[in-house]
């Protein structure tokens, strides 16, 4: 029996748990288990009743089309992906890369930028010019190493407008994550470390009353807090790996009005987190703030989740 019910439920992964589709759900397991009681009184076997009923109640496509079209319920962006174990695993895969690479590409935009400052230590012809050179090279390396990873994730794009996740996929992925959350801990404990050493390594300089040495505790600075942003990015693209995947999981397929509200707030949020990494790069470049400009981070986390209850509160009513 537990066989005949697991084998509906994967045949209605794929639809909107509206109420009509419930009460089709809710008739087709009851003439199962008739047509199986009846079977097994006839002196069938187990295995033998459960094909039987599965092949003759198996295929509903036609049911079910009828029933989108007579009530018009269809989602017009079409039904969310299904995603087992293998799919999952590799979007994980894309989201390290990913994390990688905007790392790197924020880490070597501050190296053309200290790249520029060290030179510009050095009072001799044509050193000036070199630095600006050299510092515009780093930053092109940087913005491509953006682009890629933009282009790497279009892929999964799908995925983080929402998913229905197969089995026991729900349940590895958070025994993953939770595995993956002490690593995390340790790269942001790492991270903002690196940022208060910067902080320290800039005030020493300082002390020292040379423009020399603030111009090296500046570089100092930026360094660390570049390789402390780092960390910040990589871990937090892979924690929200998981996140994305457990929190896109519908369980079910949504209804239109769900639908409706997810596509407004994916519009929101292509417009929101690129604009927080704008800010984010304009504070830290113009005030050398990294040991603080990182709190972007949370508090755009608090204000996207206050965005979307509001969004999901309007949409669907």
């Amino acid at each position: 029996m537990n066989t005949i019910a697991n084998y509906l439920e994967t045949m209605f992964l794929n639809l909107p748990e509206t109420q009509q589709i419930l009460q089709v759900k809710a008739d087709l397991l009851a003439n199962m288990e008739d047509k199986y009681q009846e079977l097994k009184a006839a002196g069938i076997s187990e295995n033998e009743a459960v094909g039987t009923v599965i092949s003759e109640f198996g295929n509903i496509d036609e049911l079910l089309e009828e029933l989108y079209i007579s009530n018009g319920e269809s989602v017009e962006e079409g039904p969310l992906p299904i995603i087992d174990q293998e799919t999952a695993e590799a979007y994980i895969a894309a989201k390290r890369s990913i994390g990688k690479w905007i790392g790197s590409g924020v880490l070597f935009c501050i190296l053309g930028v200290c790249f520029l400052l060290f030179l510009s230590q050095w009072d001799r012809d044509g050193f000036e010019i070199i630095g600006v050179i050299g510092m515009f090279m780093f930053i092109a390396i940087g913005v491509a190493l953006f682009i890629v990873s933009g282009f790497h994730i279009n892929a999964y794009e799908q995925l983080e407008k929402g998913v229905v996740l197969v089995g026991s996929v729900r349940k590895e992925l958070e025994e993953k994550k939770k595995n993956y959350e002490k690593s995390y801990m340790v790269a942001i404990i790492v991270g903002v470390t690196l940022c208060i050493l910067g902080v320290i390594l800039m005030l020493g300089s300082t002390l020292a009353g040379t423009d020399q040495a603030e111009e090296y505790g500046a570089i100092a600075l930026l360094l660390c807090a570049g390789s402390g942003t780092f960390f910040f990015i990589y871990s937090g693209n892979m924690i929200s790996s998981y996140t994305t995947l457990l929190k896109q999981d519908k369980k079910r397929q949504p209804t239109p009005g769900e639908q409706k509200a997810s596509t407004v707030m994916n519009v929101i949020s292509s417009i929101f987190w690129p604009l927080m990494v704008v800010i984010y790069l304009w504070w830290s470049f113009s005030t050398g703030s990294w040991a603080i400009s990182w709190v972007i981070w949370p508090l755009s986390g608090v204000l996207h989740e206050i965005v979307e209850k509001c969004v999901n509160g309007v949409v669907k009513n």
